[in-house]
């Protein structure tokens, strides 16, 4: 009957929360198409999340049909890594697993459920965390669930980036299995837990770690004097044997991720220490954030759960006790974290100091709540006129709050809700003896699920805060993510191996339409990628996880093997010939092709060292990747020889200058240029005939904050573009040797250039200078490496294959990003690989006819598949003799 009981009360609770939350997610759904507005953000949401999404459902249809899994996609950057790229993103989220389950031309609408259906496991997780420990009134555990579920961070955060709600929903159940483990039970909650956990997302798994260690030495406070200091560390045992189980569950997922995390370029951004305590706007933020929703991201410090959570807080305090010292200890410490952009750095994985673990907070206030409403039952006369008071103080808070902002439903709405639960409060202080008196608490509920209604239309509706305008029209996500030409490239039809370059993109759009291109936006991308960038001076190239394209550079589009140029523009690179005219979504898109174009393998008979390499000038660098292979290491039987290209510096002569200061400082041999709004610097120089010219920025650079989204735009008669510099003082700061403006290539003598700039800011650099390249150089050297090439290339999932002559010992470099994935095999010996031309991967082969094989399989993805498998079976076997056992105790109770 016992049990009958607790299932029944489970099955009521179960039956309400998920009424509850659909009404309210229906309500929410409606708001955004009110809005004319998807779940889809415009930046991230659709340039990666969304894209992720569409893989992630092709990917796996493919698996169950074909039994092949792509470890390694061209569609991805140039060819990244598919499980440690995408993971951050939702591969091994068992709730991405059900985009399967949708149509094809649903994505927009999946995107969303999934969304929904994360927000309701993240309330179901508190409300098995509150049964963890005990803490089961459906009147006191359903609010905090609900509201929980549509926190200010899952409202915000969650809808805008889907991995959010990682940390959301596994946080609660970290905590139970640690609280578990404290209570003396089984290892294999927290295992499991930290299982799902780690191969979701790796990284709110750290954050949430870090605050299930702070729960459980809070938890532990006192208990080791009665319990002793052996118990603790048995505990802290039990809890670290559930993380390595956990971890050796999720290996197959993770092993691979973190190989691709350790060996990613984010990591090399230069990070500024920030500050230990956060600015007064930041506190101001903070502390409206805890009262109503706030659309401010404020670092994403976004820990409130509504004016509730403020309920919570002050019924604990109010109606102080010695078992609440804990709680209380736990909200002061989150609390004080959350006041640290020093710790936000610490919680990020010391990087850039960011406060994404504030769903913390958020649990803690929801946790303070249902315990407070419990405790409404046995709170006195004096506590219970405090609470009410400072209540109603909450509420003329909220609305004192609403009176500064232009927009201030949100915060009237909750100085009217802290009003009704104040009076929910009195009446039931006053008839709380009463048989039935209980359901009047239910009233809190209700003031939750209005709460969350008014903060869903105040948030997101067009006609409040309309925090969605900056999300994808609904029914418009192809036509999005199809701008600059995406869709025309996805549309051209060739059987070899290419890659198309367009004006600019960084939609990952090629990995959404499928087809290959040199940009990329992901947050994890092999080092040598952006290492080739920052070395040739991409001026367009100002944050390490973003390419938008190279810029017509024609060294680096062949290297990367570029055979297709898509523009809406009449500008192409030298050596393209159009080829089609297409329109898509009413515009123009003019097709070349490059008669340049490089094989996928191509072979070089000399070589020069990363130390060579690195004294070469910016412009020089480009074309010395054209005639010698750069390797970090001597290759035994390969000539080391350097065919740069000698660069003369140009100088340039001031032709107009307008609200632009250039000084020199001649002790430091450094320029400072001062350039305003609608500043313009226009230069020629001594060009000459049938060249490609560069404009050459060195050691330029700004001691500033500014992330350089538009700061600069320069053209010429054959060639346009951006000068980015991103400022020395953001947390997205590189070191480049400088930024190279690519003119373009002319039959004539091309001699000016002009700079526009977008806004004020100052500049420091060493030298500007012009650089002309006669074809030739290019020519030739084109030439030269279409000599050898790999033919007969046949591609497969993670299999590349093909033949090539070597007419001495060479080095055969294929244009797909180095990586210790691939096994080459050359007539079918496994052979030595290395990093050639900074990026690509390499081989040297002897003289003669050779047959290729190249296979990928993720680094640690076969290590981790083996102890996933031998872990789970584990797992299995202990689930299976705890069921047995708990059978066998049953046989024995009835036998008694």
């Amino acid at each position: 009957m016992k049990n009958y009981s607790k299932a029944r009360k489970a099955g009521i609770f179960l039956l309400a929360y998920t009424l509850l939350f659909v009404g309210l997610a229906s309500w929410l759904s409606y708001v955004f198409a009110q809005s004319g507005k998807t779940f889809i953000w415009n930046v991230d949401g659709a340039f990666q999340h969304v894209v992720v999404l569409k893989y992630i459902r092709q990917a796996l249809i493919t698996f169950f049909s074909t039994g092949k899994f792509a470890m390694v996609d061209y569609t991805i950057g140039q060819g990244f890594d598919v499980i440690g790229t995408l993971n951050y993103y939702g591969l091994g989220d068992p709730v991405t697993l059900l985009t399967v389950f949708f149509p094809k031309d649903s994505l927009e609408l999946t995107y969303q459920i999934l969304a929904l259906v994360r927000m309701y496991l993240s309330g179901l997780a508190v409300a098995y965390l509150c049964k963890t420990i005990r803490r089961t009134n459906i009147y006191s555990v359903l609010p905090a669930s609900l509201l929980y579920a549509f926190s200010g961070f899952a409202l915000i955060g969650g809808i805008r980036h889907p991995m959010f709600f990682c940390g959301l929903m596994y946080l609660p159940l970290l905590i139970a299995g640690v609280e578990k483990i404290i209570k003396n039970k089984k290892i294999g909650t927290l295992a499991m837990v930290v299982a799902f956990a780690f191969a979701s997302n790796y990284y709110f798994m750290y954050m949430s770690t870090i605050m299930a260690a702070i729960y459980f030495f809070v938890r532990q406070i006192g208990m080791y004097k009665s319990e002793g200091i052996k118990k603790l560390f048995v505990k802290i045992g039990k809890i670290i044997l559930a993380y390595i189980w956990g971890i050796a569950m999720a290996a197959v997922i993770l092993f691979p991720s973190v190989y691709a995390f350790l060996n990613n370029q984010r990591n090399s951004a230069k990070l500024v220490t920030p500050p230990l305590i956060g600015s007064s706007k930041y506190f101001k933020m903070m502390f409206k954030s805890m009262f109503v929703s706030s659309s401010a991201l404020n670092d994403w410090c976004l820990p409130g759960i509504g004016i509730l959570g403020i309920l919570g807080i002050i019924i604990i305090i109010a109606n102080w006790k010695k078992s609440d010292r804990k709680i209380i200890l736990g909200f002061l410490i989150i609390l004080l974290m959350l006041c640290s952009p020093y710790v936000g750095k610490v919680m990020n994985g010391f990087s850039y100091p960011t406060m994404r673990f504030s769903y913390g907070m958020a649990l803690v206030l929801s946790i303070m709540l249902a315990i407070s409403i419990d405790r409404l039952k046995e709170i006195k006369k004096i506590p219970a006129i405090v609470s009410s008071i400072l209540m109603l103080v909450a509420g003329v808070i909220a609305f004192l709050i609403g009176k500064t902002q232009r927009k201030p439903f949100v915060c009237y709405e909750a100085a009217i809700l802290a009003i009704i639960a104040t009076i929910i409060l009195v009446v039931y202080f006053l008839i709380r003896n009463k048989k039935y008196s209980y359901i009047l608490l239910y009233g809190i509920t209700l003031v939750a699920a209005i709460n969350i209604a008014c903060n869903s239309y105040g948030l997101f509706s067009s006609k409040e805060l309309f925090t969605c305008a900056t999300y994808v029209d609904r029914g418009n996500l192809d036509n999005y993510m199809g701008v600059n030409g995406a869709k025309v490239a996805s549309e051209i039809k060739d059987d070899s191996f290419y890659r198309i370059e367009r004006d600019i993109d960084m939609k990952n759009s090629s990995t959404y339409f499928g087809f290959n291109q040199p940009g990329f936006y992901w947050s994890v991308i092999p080092s040598g990628m952006s290492d080739l960038y920052v070395s040739t001076g991409i001026s367009n190239y100002y944050k390490t996880y973003v390419m938008k394209g190279l810029e017509t550079r024609s060294g680096l589009m062949a290297l990367a093997g570029i055979k297709y140029y898509v523009t809406y523009g009449f500008l192409k690179p030298y050596g393209f010939e159009k080829i089609d005219t297409k329109v898509s979504d009413g515009v123009t898109y003019n097709i070349y092709e490059n008669k340049y174009a490089l094989s996928l393998g191509v072979t070089y008979s000399n070589y020069m060292t990363r130390e060579q390499y690195d004294k070469l000038s910016l412009v020089e660098k480009e074309y010395a990747l054209l005639g010698s292979a750069v390797v970090d290491n001597k290759v035994d039987g390969i000539e080391n020889k350097s065919k740069s290209v000698t660069v003369k510096k140009l100088p340039l002569k001031v032709e107009k200058i307008d609200k632009v200061k250039i000084k020199k400082k001649k002790k430091i041999n450094q320029f400072k240029m001062k350039a305003y709004k609608g500043g313009i610097y226009k230069c020629s120089f001594d060009g000459e005939k049938n060249s490609q010219s560069y404009i050459v920025f060195d050691n330029v650079y700004a001691k500033d904050t500014s992330v350089d989204r538009h700061a600069a735009k320069f053209n010429s008669r054959h060639g346009y573009g951006r000068l980015r510099v991103i400022g020395t003082k953001t947390d997205n700061y590189f070191v480049k040797r400088g930024n190279v403006l690519n003119l373009g290539y002319s039959k004539e003598e091309q001699n000016q250039f002009r700079l526009k700039f977008y806004k004020k800011r100052k500049y420091y650099f060493k030298d500007a200078y012009a650089v002309t390249i006669p074809i030739s150089e290019y020519a030739n050297r084109i030439k030269k490496l279409k000599e050898n090439t790999l033919e007969n290339v046949k591609m497969d999932t993670n299999l590349i294959t093909g033949t090539i002559k070597a007419d001495k010992d060479e080095i055969l470099q294929l244009s797909v990003p180095y990586s210790k994935g691939y096994t080459v095999y050359v007539d079918g010996k496994k052979t030595d690989t290395f990093s050639s031309s900074i990026a690509y991967l390499g081989v040297k082969l002897s003289k003669g006819n050779h047959n290729i094989r190249v296979e990928y399989m993720a680094p640690f993805f076969i290590p981790g598949l083996i102890v996933t498998i031998l872990s789970v079976l584990i797992f299995l076997g202990y689930l299976l003799q705890d069921i047995a056992k708990k059978r066998s105790l049953k046989l024995d109770k009835k036998e008694v």
